[in-house]
C-alpha cells in the first residue's frame, strides 16, 4: 500500500465552538494526538481558532512531517449557496447577477483580507442595484450570513497558514466531517445520521456509509433544524444556547406532560421519507430568521423564564416535551433511515448526538445498532476533518482503507509530568502519599471527595475517567454535595456512574438489553435496586447516564473500581468532569489543587500522587493567596493562555453576527 509522502495529517476545528486539533497517522490505527483548545484556554467550549492546541501538535511531530491540514467547513459554500438559498426574492436573472455580484465581492476579500473596510460600500451597492425585495431586511441578514461565515473561514485558512505556511490546506463540508465518524466504526454498511443547529447550511442529514465510500442520501437544510428547536427552548426556560440543551436534558427529567401535545405538534414529520417540517401556525421560521415562538404558543406554555426567576415546574414541564418530541422526530427520521438504506447499523454524530437520553431511546425501540465517539458535537469535526483527509491521500485499495481504519478511542490530549508533580509539591511544602488503588478506593469509601487526573487527557465534553470527580455512588446527599460545594452549579443536574461492565447487569432495566457504554452516550432507565443502592447517580426519571468500564480503557481507574468492590460490595464510583460552573475541565496538575482550595474536595490525586486537604490546609491557602475569591481563580486559568497569545491577534473581529451585520450596515440588528 502507497502512504503519505509524509506520515501525519492535521485537522481542525477553528472557527466557531468547540475548537479542537486532531493527528493522524498513515500507519498507526488510532489518533495520535486528540487536543481541545477549551482544556488548554480554560473557557468552556472554547469559540474561534485553536492556537495552544495547533502548536503543541506541531511542537511533537514536527511541521516538517505534516503532509496536510484540513479544517470542518468548506468556506466555497458560503460563496455558492444552495438554490433555495434567496429562493422566491427575485427572478431568475436578477438571481443570477446578485450570485455572480455577491461571489466577485468574495473574491476581492480574499484578495485584500483582512482590510475588509470596502465591503459596507460594495453590499449597499449591490442592495441598491436590485429590484425592491419583498423583504430587504432579509435579503441584508442572508447576504451578512454568506460574509461573514466565508471571512471567518478565510481567516482559519490564514491562522493555519501562519503555523504551517507550506502545507495544503483543504476545507470539507461541516455534515462531512460530522459522517466521517463512519470510518472509526465496525461497520461495512451503514446508515449515518448526523445532526445539530447547523453547518454551513445542513442541519440534518442521511449519508450512507459502504465499504470504504459515503454518499450522501438526503439533507434537511436551515431554518428547518432540529438541534436549533432544542437549543430555542434551552434558551426559553433561560439557560444558554451552547450549553443549554444538556441543562435542558437534565431538566427534562422532572417534567409533567402537561404541554405534551401542544409541543408534539410543533414538528412533523414524513412518515416515508427522511424529512420534516415544522408547523408555520406555532413557529415563525426563514432563512433569515432563527426560530421563533408566536404568540399563540406563547400563550399556552407562558412567557421566556426571566434571568431572576426561579426554575418552577412548568419550565420542567416544558423540557419534558421537548425531550418527548425530540425523541419522537427523531425516532422517526431513523427508522425512515434504516429502511430507505436496509441496514440496522448507524452512525451518529452532530451534537444532538450528545443526547444520550435519546440515544437509548432509539436503541430501545428501534433495535437499531448504534455507533458512537465521545466527541459528538463540533470537537469532533476536527477528528472528521482528518480523517476524511487521511481517507483521500491513501492511494491505496479499498481493503487496505479498511484495515486503516480507527479502531478504538481513548485519551489522547497531553499529560503531566510525574515528576513535574512531585517537585511542585516539594517545593511548596505540600504532604502527599503515593498512589495505590487501595488507598483512593479507601478514601471514596470513607465519604471523601476526590479530584482524579491521571495519564493524558480523554477528548470530547464528557470525563471518562481520566480528568473527573470521584466520590462515592450509594449515598443520596452526594448529589446535592458536589453540586453545592464543588461543582457549584444547579441542584437538579445528575451524575454519571461508571461502573465495571458486570455490574451494568445487575443494575441495568428491563426496558433495554444491557449493552457496552463506554462513553457515556447511552442513559437507560435502570431497575429498582439501582435507585436503591445507587442513590447519588441514579436520576429523577430513574435513568442513568452510564459509563461501562473495562481494564483496557483505564487499567487505574478499573483497579480502583475493583478495590472499591471489594471493600464496599459496590463495582460502581460518581463520576463526573473535573471542573466547577464557568471553566473547562481541568488538565494542569496546579490548577487541580487551586481547584481543591476554592471548593470542599477532600483529596487529589495527581498522577501517581495522593495530596489529601487534612494536613494541606495552609499550603492550599498560600497557592491562592493573590487569587481572593472562585472568579479570580477563574480568571486565573485563563489569563496565562491570554498572555501567549496576546500578540498573535484575531485576523477577523467580527465572529459575531449581529456585530458584523452593524458593521456592514451601520445599524443594530432590528
Amino acid at each position: 500500500m502507497s502512504t503519505l509522502a509524509k506520515p501525519y495529517v492535521i485537522g481542525i476545528n477553528g472557527s466557531f465552538h468547540d475548537a479542537a486539533v486532531c493527528v493522524l497517522s498513515a500507519e498507526m490505527n488510532e489518533p495520535v494526538l486528540l487536543l481541545s483548545e477549551d482544556r488548554h484556554s480554560g473557557i468552556s467550549h472554547h469559540f474561534g481558532f485553536p492556537f495552544k492546541s495547533l502548536k503543541l501538535a506541531i511542537e511533537q511531530i514536527g511541521a516538517e512531517n505534516i503532509s496536510a491540514v484540513a479544517y470542518s467547513r468548506d468556506r466555497n459554500c458560503f460563496k455558492f449557496p444552495p438554490q433555495s438559498y434567496f429562493e422566491g426574492s427575485f427572478d431568475a436573472k436578477t438571481e443570477r447577477r446578485l450570485r455572480h455580484e455577491l461571489a466577485t465581492i468574495l473574491n476581492r476579500s480574499d484578495e485584500a483580507f483582512p482590510h475588509i473596510d470596502f465591503l459596507p460600500e460594495k453590499i449597499k451597492g449591490l442592495i441598491s442595484g436590485l429590484p425592491s425585495a419583498s423583504d430587504n431586511l432579509s435579503l441584508r441578514k442572508n447576504i451578512c450570513y454568506l460574509l461573514v461565515r466565508y471571512l471567518n473561514e478565510l481567516a482559519t485558512e490564514i491562522n493555519i497558514s501562519r503555523f504551517l505556511p507550506t502545507v495544503p490546506i483543504t476545507g470539507f463540508r461541516h455534515h462531512d466531517t460530522h459522517a466521517a465518524t463512519y470510518f472509526a466504526s465496525p461497520f461495512d454498511n451503514a446508515a449515518i445520521v448526523t445532526w445539530d443547529g447547523r453547518g454551513e447550511f445542513d442541519s440534518t442529514v442521511l449519508t450512507h456509509g459502504k465499504g470504504e465510500k459515503m454518499v450522501r442520501v438526503a439533507e434537511i437544510q436551515h431554518p428547518l433544524s432540529i438541534g436549533t428547536f432544542y437549543e430555542v427552548f434551552a434558551e426559553y426556560v433561560g439557560f444558554s444556547r451552547i450549553e443549554g440543551p444538556g441543562k435542558l436534558m437534565g431538566l427534562a427529567a422532572y417534567g409533567d406532560n402537561r404541554f405534551v401535545s401542544i409541543i408534539d405538534q410543533l414538528i412533523k414529520v414524513d412518515n416515508k421519507q427522511f424529512d420534516f417540517t415544522f408547523n408555520d401556525e406555532l413557529l415563525s421560521y426563514s432563512q433569515s430568521q432563527r426560530l421563533n415562538f408566536k404568540k399563540l404558543l406563547i400563550k399556552i406554555i407562558g412567557p421566556k423564564r426571566k434571568d431572576d426567576e426561579s426554575i418552577n415546574d412548568r419550565h420542567m414541564a416544558i423540557a419534558y416535551a421537548v425531550q418527548k418530541t425530540t425523541e419522537r422526530v427523531c425516532a422517526q427520521l431513523v427508522k425512515n433511515a434504516c429502511k430507505m438504506l436496509n441496514t440496522r447499523n448507524v452512525v451518529f454524530s452532530g451534537g444532538l448526538s450528545l443526547n444520550c437520553v435519546m440515544n437509548e431511546k432509539l436503541r430501545a425501540k428501534l433495535k437499531i445498532k448504534p455507533f458512537l465517539i465521545p466527541p459528538c458535537g463540533d470537537d469532533g469535526t476536527a477528528l472528521g476533518a482528518a480523517l476524511l483527509l487521511r481517507h483521500n491521500e491513501l492511494n491505496g485499495n479499498q481493503r487496505a482503507k479498511r484495515e486503516k481504519r480507527l479502531r478504538y478511542f481513548n485519551n489522547y490530549g497531553t499529560r503531566n509530568d510525574p515528576q513535574q508533580i512531585k517537585k511542585f509539591l516539594d517545593k511548596k511544602g505540600f504532604k502527599y502519599t503515593d498512589f495505590t488503588p487501595k488507598n483512593v478506593a479507601s478514601l471514596i469509601a470513607k465519604g471523601n471527595v476526590i479530584g482524579y487526573m491521571s495519564g493524558r487527557y480523554e477528548f470530547g465534553p464528557r470525563a471518562l475517567g481520566f480528568r473527573s470527580i470521584l466520590a462515592d455512588p450509594r449515598p443520596y446527599e452526594n448529589w446535592p454535595r458536589v453540586n453545592k460545594t464543588i461543582k457549584h452549579r444547579e441542584d437538579f443536574r445528575p451524575f454519571a456512574p461508571v461502573m465495571l461492565k458486570q455490574e451494568a447487569e445487575k443494575y441495568w432495566g428491563n426496558e433495554s438489553e444491557v449493552t457496552d457504554s463506554p462513553y457515556m452516550l447511552l442513559a437507560p432507565r435502570m431497575n429498582n435496586e439501582a435507585r436503591d443502592c445507587l442513590g447519588a447517580v441514579i436520576h429523577h426519571d430513574l435513568t442513568a447516564r452510564v459509563q461501562t468500564l473495562e481494564q483496557d480503557f483505564n487499567p487505574k481507574l478499573f483497579s480502583i473500581l475493583n478495590e472499591f468492590k471489594q471493600q464496599t460490595g459496590v463495582g460502581v464510583l460518581m463520576n463526573t468532569s473535573l471542573n466547577m460552573s464557568g471553566e473547562s475541565i481541568i488538565i494542569d496538575f496546579a490548577d487541580l489543587l487551586r481547584f481543591m482550595a476554592y471548593s470542599e474536595m477532600d483529596a487529589v490525586v495527581l498522577d501517581n500522587t495522593i495530596v489529601e486537604r487534612s494536613g494541606n490546609e495552609n499550603c492550599l491557602a498560600e497557592l491562592v493567596t493573590d487569587l481572593p475569591n472562585r472568579q479570580d481563580y477563574l480568571k486565573h486559568r485563563r489569563k496565562a493562555y491570554q498572555l501567549e497569545w496576546k500578540n498573535l491577534k484575531e485576523l477577523f473581529k467580527y465572529t459575531d453576527y449581529d456585530d458584523f451585520f452593524y458593521f456592514l450596515y451601520s445599524e443594530n440588528m432590528p
